[in-house]
Protein backbone atom coordinates (compact mmCIF):
# COMPACT_ATOMS: atom_id res chain seq x y z
CA UNK A 1 0.00 0.00 0.00
CA UNK A 2 1.14 3.38 -1.21
CA UNK A 3 2.38 5.83 2.19
CA UNK A 4 0.21 8.92 2.86
CA UNK A 5 1.47 12.11 1.13
CA UNK A 6 1.94 13.08 4.86
CA UNK A 7 4.47 9.91 5.53
CA UNK A 8 6.19 10.07 2.76
CA UNK A 9 7.35 13.90 3.40
CA UNK A 10 8.46 12.97 7.18
CA UNK A 11 10.48 9.97 5.62
CA UNK A 12 12.39 11.92 3.27
CA UNK A 13 13.15 14.71 6.02
CA UNK A 14 14.38 11.83 8.64
CA UNK A 15 16.50 10.32 5.66
CA UNK A 16 18.15 13.54 5.01
CA UNK A 17 18.77 14.36 8.33
CA UNK A 18 20.24 11.48 8.74
CA UNK A 19 23.45 11.63 6.74
CA UNK A 20 25.44 13.93 8.02
CA UNK A 21 26.42 16.68 5.29
CA UNK A 22 26.12 20.04 3.96
CA UNK A 23 22.36 19.09 2.82
CA UNK A 24 21.70 17.65 6.35
CA UNK A 25 19.05 20.03 6.79
CA UNK A 26 16.63 20.46 3.61
CA UNK A 27 15.71 24.01 3.09
CA UNK A 28 12.98 25.23 1.37
CA UNK A 29 14.79 26.39 -1.74
CA UNK A 30 15.00 23.05 -2.71
CA UNK A 31 13.09 20.43 -0.66
CA UNK A 32 9.69 21.61 -1.60
CA UNK A 33 10.23 21.76 -5.41
CA UNK A 34 12.34 17.85 -4.97
CA UNK A 35 9.03 16.91 -3.05
CA UNK A 36 6.40 18.43 -5.26
CA UNK A 37 8.35 15.77 -7.66
CA UNK A 38 8.41 12.43 -5.96
CA UNK A 39 5.67 12.67 -3.69
CA UNK A 40 3.37 14.10 -6.70
CA UNK A 41 1.67 16.97 -5.05
CA UNK A 42 1.37 20.74 -5.39
CA UNK A 43 3.74 23.13 -3.84
CA UNK A 44 0.77 24.62 -1.91
CA UNK A 45 0.11 21.23 -0.45
CA UNK A 46 3.68 20.23 0.30
CA UNK A 47 3.86 23.40 2.25
CA UNK A 48 0.79 22.90 4.32
CA UNK A 49 2.13 19.04 5.39
CA UNK A 50 4.90 20.40 6.53
CA UNK A 51 3.03 22.38 8.81
CA UNK A 52 1.26 19.99 9.86
CA UNK A 53 4.59 17.87 10.91
CA UNK A 54 5.38 21.25 12.79
CA UNK A 55 2.23 21.42 15.02
CA UNK A 56 2.15 17.79 15.70
CA UNK A 57 5.81 18.14 16.99
CA UNK A 58 7.16 15.39 14.17
CA UNK A 59 9.50 18.09 12.38
CA UNK A 60 10.86 21.37 13.78
CA UNK A 61 10.96 24.44 11.32
CA UNK A 62 12.86 27.15 11.83
CA UNK A 63 14.70 30.27 9.80
CA UNK A 64 18.21 29.81 7.83
CA UNK A 65 17.94 32.99 5.99
CA UNK A 66 16.11 35.99 7.21
CA UNK A 67 13.90 37.44 3.72
CA UNK A 68 15.45 40.68 2.98
CA UNK A 69 13.32 42.38 0.43
CA UNK A 70 16.34 45.08 -0.19
CA UNK A 71 18.42 42.70 -1.32
CA UNK A 72 16.18 40.33 -3.04
CA UNK A 73 17.09 38.02 -0.38
CA UNK A 74 13.71 35.42 0.02
CA UNK A 75 13.42 33.53 3.23
CA UNK A 76 14.70 30.22 3.69
CA UNK A 77 13.44 27.81 6.14
CA UNK A 78 14.93 23.91 7.24
CA UNK A 79 13.26 21.18 8.20
CA UNK A 80 14.47 19.03 10.92
CA UNK A 81 13.14 15.58 12.90
CA UNK A 82 11.98 16.34 16.64
CA UNK A 83 14.27 13.34 17.58
CA UNK A 84 16.82 13.67 20.51
CA UNK A 85 19.33 11.11 18.90
CA UNK A 86 19.01 12.94 15.32
CA UNK A 87 19.00 16.88 16.64
CA UNK A 88 22.18 15.72 19.10
CA UNK A 89 24.20 14.42 15.71
CA UNK A 90 23.03 17.23 13.40
CA UNK A 91 23.98 19.62 16.40
CA UNK A 92 27.58 18.15 16.50
CA UNK A 93 27.78 17.97 13.24
CA UNK A 94 26.88 21.99 12.43
CA UNK A 95 28.93 22.87 15.70
CA UNK A 96 32.10 21.40 14.07
CA UNK A 97 31.14 23.01 10.62
CA UNK A 98 31.43 26.64 12.55
CA UNK A 99 34.43 26.05 14.02
CA UNK A 100 35.65 24.85 10.18
CA UNK A 101 34.49 27.64 8.24
CA UNK A 102 35.25 30.64 10.97
CA UNK A 103 38.75 29.12 11.21
CA UNK A 104 39.23 29.20 7.51
CA UNK A 105 37.53 32.97 7.30
CA UNK A 106 39.30 34.02 10.28
CA UNK A 107 42.19 32.46 10.80
CA UNK A 108 41.18 32.09 14.82
CA UNK A 109 40.37 28.20 16.46
CA UNK A 110 37.56 29.50 18.78
CA UNK A 111 34.90 27.22 19.99
CA UNK A 112 31.22 27.04 18.31
CA UNK A 113 29.72 28.58 21.63
CA UNK A 114 32.96 31.35 21.30
CA UNK A 115 32.03 32.02 17.84
CA UNK A 116 28.29 32.38 18.50
CA UNK A 117 28.74 35.01 20.74
CA UNK A 118 31.50 36.76 18.74
CA UNK A 119 29.49 37.05 15.85
CA UNK A 120 26.17 36.78 17.02
CA UNK A 121 25.61 41.02 17.14
CA UNK A 122 26.33 40.93 13.36
CA UNK A 123 24.53 38.53 12.02
CA UNK A 124 22.19 40.35 10.04
CA UNK A 125 25.52 41.18 7.84
CA UNK A 126 26.16 37.70 7.27
CA UNK A 127 22.59 36.70 7.03
CA UNK A 128 22.69 35.26 3.34
CA UNK A 129 26.29 33.81 3.08
CA UNK A 130 27.34 29.78 4.38
CA UNK A 131 28.72 30.90 7.47
CA UNK A 132 25.85 32.72 8.62
CA UNK A 133 23.33 29.30 7.62
CA UNK A 134 25.78 27.29 9.56
CA UNK A 135 25.80 29.56 12.94
CA UNK A 136 21.96 29.55 12.92
CA UNK A 137 21.37 26.03 12.03
CA UNK A 138 24.12 25.40 15.13
CA UNK A 139 22.05 27.66 17.04
CA UNK A 140 18.86 26.51 16.26
CA UNK A 141 20.16 23.08 16.63
CA UNK A 142 21.57 23.44 20.39
CA UNK A 143 18.29 25.07 21.63
CA UNK A 144 16.48 22.49 19.82
CA UNK A 145 18.16 19.90 21.61
CA UNK A 146 17.65 21.49 25.10
CA UNK A 147 13.81 21.74 23.64
CA UNK A 148 13.35 17.78 23.28
CA UNK A 149 14.60 17.55 27.22
CA UNK A 150 12.92 19.62 28.84
CA UNK A 151 9.80 19.24 27.31
CA UNK A 152 10.04 15.49 26.67
CA UNK A 153 6.12 15.02 27.20
CA UNK A 154 5.34 16.60 24.29
CA UNK A 155 7.31 14.44 21.84
CA UNK A 156 6.35 11.27 22.66
CA UNK A 157 5.45 8.77 20.16
CA UNK A 158 2.10 8.91 21.45
CA UNK A 159 1.86 12.71 21.97
CA UNK A 160 2.87 13.18 18.42
CA UNK A 161 0.38 10.36 17.08
CA UNK A 162 -2.35 11.98 18.66
CA UNK A 163 -2.14 15.79 17.57
CA UNK A 164 -0.52 14.43 13.97
CA UNK A 165 -4.22 13.00 13.79
CA UNK A 166 -5.68 16.58 15.04
CA UNK A 167 -4.44 18.35 12.45
CA UNK A 168 -4.52 16.19 9.34
CA UNK A 169 -8.41 15.90 10.75
CA UNK A 170 -8.53 19.84 10.30
CA UNK A 171 -7.04 20.30 7.54
CA UNK A 172 -9.52 17.61 6.33
CA UNK A 173 -6.64 15.24 5.73
CA UNK A 174 -6.77 12.48 7.29
CA UNK A 175 -3.84 10.09 7.56
CA UNK A 176 -5.39 7.04 6.11
CA UNK A 177 -6.49 8.91 3.26
CA UNK A 178 -3.83 11.42 2.63
CA UNK A 179 -2.70 10.17 -0.59
CA UNK A 180 -6.12 10.14 -2.36
CA UNK A 181 -7.11 13.01 -0.97
CA UNK A 182 -4.34 14.73 -2.75
CA UNK A 183 -5.13 13.46 -6.23
CA UNK A 184 -8.68 14.30 -6.36
CA UNK A 185 -8.80 17.78 -4.36
CA UNK A 186 -7.12 20.67 -3.42
CA UNK A 187 -6.54 20.97 0.58
CA UNK A 188 -8.39 22.91 3.04
CA UNK A 189 -6.85 26.32 4.41
CA UNK A 190 -5.70 25.12 7.64
CA UNK A 191 -4.99 26.69 10.45
CA UNK A 192 -4.06 26.51 14.27
CA UNK A 193 -5.98 28.71 16.65
CA UNK A 194 -3.41 28.34 19.38
CA UNK A 195 0.08 28.19 17.48
CA UNK A 196 -0.90 30.74 14.73
CA UNK A 197 -1.33 34.11 15.40
CA UNK A 198 -2.62 34.88 12.46
CA UNK A 199 -6.12 33.30 12.95
CA UNK A 200 -8.61 35.81 13.27
CA UNK A 201 -10.22 34.23 16.54
CA UNK A 202 -7.06 35.92 18.30
CA UNK A 203 -8.98 39.11 18.05
CA UNK A 204 -12.23 38.55 17.91
CA UNK A 205 -14.85 37.79 20.66
CA UNK A 206 -15.87 39.30 24.54
CA UNK A 207 -12.09 38.27 25.49
CA UNK A 208 -10.38 40.44 23.27
CA UNK A 209 -12.98 43.48 24.01
CA UNK A 210 -12.36 43.26 27.64
CA UNK A 211 -8.93 42.55 27.03
CA UNK A 212 -8.91 45.88 25.07
CA UNK A 213 -10.55 48.03 27.54
CA UNK A 214 -8.36 46.79 30.50
CA UNK A 215 -5.27 47.71 28.74
CA UNK A 216 -6.29 51.13 28.53
CA UNK A 217 -6.21 51.21 32.67
CA UNK A 218 -4.56 48.28 33.48
CA UNK A 219 -0.63 48.04 34.27
CA UNK A 220 0.98 45.84 31.98
CA UNK A 221 1.75 42.91 34.66
CA UNK A 222 -2.00 42.60 35.77
CA UNK A 223 -2.84 42.58 32.24
CA UNK A 224 -0.51 39.47 31.78
CA UNK A 225 -1.51 37.84 35.33
CA UNK A 226 -5.23 38.19 34.09
CA UNK A 227 -5.10 37.36 30.23
CA UNK A 228 -1.43 35.14 30.58
CA UNK A 229 1.33 35.93 28.06
CA UNK A 230 0.01 33.16 25.40
CA UNK A 231 -3.29 35.45 24.52
CA UNK A 232 -1.14 38.61 25.30
CA UNK A 233 1.48 37.71 22.37
CA UNK A 234 -0.87 36.53 20.24
CA UNK A 235 -3.12 39.82 20.46
CA UNK A 236 -0.47 42.11 19.58
CA UNK A 237 0.72 39.66 17.18
CA UNK A 238 -2.38 40.05 15.29
CA UNK A 239 -2.38 43.97 15.07
CA UNK A 240 1.06 43.32 13.64
CA UNK A 241 2.53 45.61 16.93
CA UNK A 242 6.42 43.70 16.17
CA UNK A 243 8.31 47.09 17.36
CA UNK A 244 5.98 47.47 20.68
CA UNK A 245 6.91 43.46 21.40
CA UNK A 246 10.67 44.56 20.68
CA UNK A 247 10.85 47.40 23.40
CA UNK A 248 8.95 44.67 25.91
CA UNK A 249 11.73 42.49 25.37
CA UNK A 250 14.70 44.98 25.12
CA UNK A 251 12.90 46.70 28.48
CA UNK A 252 12.79 43.19 30.35
CA UNK A 253 9.04 43.19 30.44
CA UNK A 254 9.03 40.09 28.76
CA UNK A 255 11.87 38.51 30.24
CA UNK A 256 11.64 34.61 31.14
CA UNK A 257 13.48 32.13 28.85
CA UNK A 258 10.01 30.14 28.16
CA UNK A 259 8.36 33.77 27.43
CA UNK A 260 11.05 34.44 24.82
CA UNK A 261 10.77 30.75 23.40
CA UNK A 262 7.26 30.97 23.00
CA UNK A 263 6.96 34.83 21.19
CA UNK A 264 9.78 33.32 19.16
CA UNK A 265 7.89 30.20 18.03
CA UNK A 266 4.58 32.49 18.01
CA UNK A 267 6.28 34.76 15.65
CA UNK A 268 7.85 31.79 13.37
CA UNK A 269 4.49 30.73 12.76
CA UNK A 270 2.56 34.33 11.60
CA UNK A 271 6.01 34.30 9.28
CA UNK A 272 5.66 30.85 7.74
CA UNK A 273 2.19 31.76 6.82
CA UNK A 274 2.65 35.55 5.19
CA UNK A 275 1.75 34.10 2.27
CA UNK A 276 -1.85 34.44 3.44
CA UNK A 277 -1.65 37.64 5.33
CA UNK A 278 -0.66 40.38 2.14
CA UNK A 279 -0.52 42.80 5.20
CA UNK A 280 2.34 40.70 6.44
CA UNK A 281 4.74 41.62 3.42
CA UNK A 282 4.72 45.70 4.56
CA UNK A 283 6.42 44.52 8.39
CA UNK A 284 9.32 41.94 7.31
CA UNK A 285 11.50 44.28 9.10
CA UNK A 286 9.62 45.00 12.09
CA UNK A 287 8.99 40.79 12.20
CA UNK A 288 12.94 40.22 11.65
CA UNK A 289 13.87 43.13 14.13
CA UNK A 290 11.92 41.45 16.94
CA UNK A 291 13.39 37.93 15.93
CA UNK A 292 16.87 39.25 16.31
CA UNK A 293 16.08 41.19 19.57
CA UNK A 294 14.47 37.69 20.99
CA UNK A 295 17.47 35.87 19.88
CA UNK A 296 19.73 38.06 21.30
CA UNK A 297 17.81 38.04 25.02
CA UNK A 298 17.69 34.52 24.71
CA UNK A 299 21.30 33.58 23.92
CA UNK A 300 23.12 36.17 25.33
CA UNK A 301 21.33 38.04 28.44
CA UNK A 302 21.71 37.24 31.76
CA UNK A 303 19.06 35.73 33.85
CA UNK A 304 16.51 37.27 35.88
CA UNK A 305 16.92 40.72 34.01
CA UNK A 306 14.85 43.46 36.20
CA UNK A 307 11.18 44.51 35.08
CA UNK A 308 10.83 47.99 33.91
CA UNK A 309 7.86 50.00 34.10
CA UNK A 310 5.90 50.11 30.19
CA UNK A 311 2.66 51.18 29.60
CA UNK A 312 0.50 49.07 26.75
CA UNK A 313 0.06 51.22 23.43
Amino acid sequence: MRKSATEEIFDEVVKRNSVLNDKSVPDSSEFIRYLAATVAVPEQQIRQILRILTASHMIFTFEIVAEDPLRNVPNIEGYVAADLAIIRGLKTHFHRELSDLYNQQFHKNLMPHQIIKEIFPVIKSINNTVLGQTANKAIMLEEFEKLLERDYSEFTAEWKKQHLELELSRANLDHGKAAKAVDEAPLEEFTLDDEHPISSRAVDGGKYRDFISKTKNYPLQRILNIYGIHFFIRVHLRKYQFDYLKKLVEDGQISRRADLTLLKRMLHSMKANRERDPELRRHIHGMNELETTINHFIYFSEPGRARGVMRSP
